[in-house]
């Protein structure tokens, strides 16, 4: 039986696991075994016995990919983002995007057309310990909560999120922020926070709670995000029949239709999504119309790279 390795970050996981497990179930469907590991720096532990497949679910620097190749037979690279400044990335066998867009960067960054698949699936996971926002929060149903994604990094555009909580609570109101995850922005934000908001306004949800079961407890879901990717949030925003607002990326141009699906804000612009906010606040009829529109969602098997398809004839006329 062919052999995956699945190596993810620890900590990252929420973000893209929808997505990730939506390819697992397909892969294991076909007949590959697949196991998922925590990618460890310098250590070699993962390598200790050889794949048909290394699948990373993140980036990985090309000397990364040159020493797994001691190890893999093809290696693949399956993400949900890209930075939009990165203008080389790690030669790989197959690359695994879920957007046409995401594809297109590829493309002009020189990775040929041939090794690039588009694919999407969502197969939800839902917390191992579910936790009760509005419990955890102390609030009840007045209280409007707006899931703004993660993981704290700069490219998230959490900060804009803040910046537009501060101006809603210029107009007093009932409005909580929750952040998710963890990642090198949470202790700069906590300090840019102090004497400008209350820190019971923006809430850390921990990186153990799953995308979907916060979204699906949310009122609202932002996406400021300042480069362009598919994160579980939208699928997740989608599926819940939440109002949407998300920021002028080329995938959320690809996947959202504007005033229908969601909204799409422009980029750093905080007065923008405080402004929207506040007309909800006043006006709900607005998330009602946002959450009533048919919206196509993926699969939860995601259909397979032509790769593996390829492959497993190979295996059957092998057998």
């Amino acid at each position: 039986m062919p052999r995956i390795i699945w190596l993810t970050q620890p900590g990252m996981e929420p973000f893209a696991s929808g997505q990730q497990h939506a390819m697992q179930l397909a892969l294991q469907e076909a007949g590959y075994e697949v196991f998922t590991q925590y990618y460890q720096p310098r250590l070699s532990s993962w390598r200790s016995d050889r794949c048909d497949w290394l699948i990373w679910s993140f980036l990985p620097t090309q000397l990364d990919v040159w020493a797994a190749k001691l190890y893999a037979s093809q290696q693949m690279i399956a993400v949900h983002e890209l930075n939009d400044h990165q203008h080389e990335y790690p030669s790989v066998d197959n690359w695994c995007v879920p957007s046409e867009s995401l594809s297109l960067q590829l493309r002009h960054a020189g990775v040929p057309a041939d090794r690039i698949s588009v694919a999407t699936g969502y197969c939800p996971k839902i917390s191992l310990l579910p936790l009760d926002l509005r419990q955890e929060l102390g609030v009840d149903s007045s209280t409007m909560l707006i899931y703004s994604g993660g993981p704290l990094t700069a490219a998230t555009g959490n900060r804009l999120a803040i910046w537009a909580l501060l101006l809603l609570q210029q107009i007093e109101a009932p409005v909580r922020l929750i952040l998710h995850g963890i990642g090198p922005e949470q202790e700069r934000l906590e300090q840019w926070m102090q004497g400008l908001t209350s820190q019971d306004a923006v809430y850390f949800a921990p990186a153990s709670a799953s995308v979907h079961d916060l979204v699906g407890q949310s009122d609202i879901v932002w996406l400021p995000r300042m480069c362009d990717g598919v994160v579980d949030a939208l699928w997740a925003g989608l599926s819940h029949r939440k109002p949407m607002m998300v920021s002028h990326q080329p995938s959320h141009v690809e996947l959202i239709r504007h005033g229908e699906t969601g909204m799409i804000m422009g980029d750093n612009h905080p007065p923008e999504w405080a402004s929207l906010i506040s007309r909800m606040l006043t006006d709900r009829s607005i998330m009602t119309k946002l959450g009533q529109a048919t919206r196509p969602l993926p699969p939860q098997r995601m259909p397979l790279p032509s790769v593996f398809l390829q492959q497993q004839v190979v295996h059957r006329m092998a057998a």
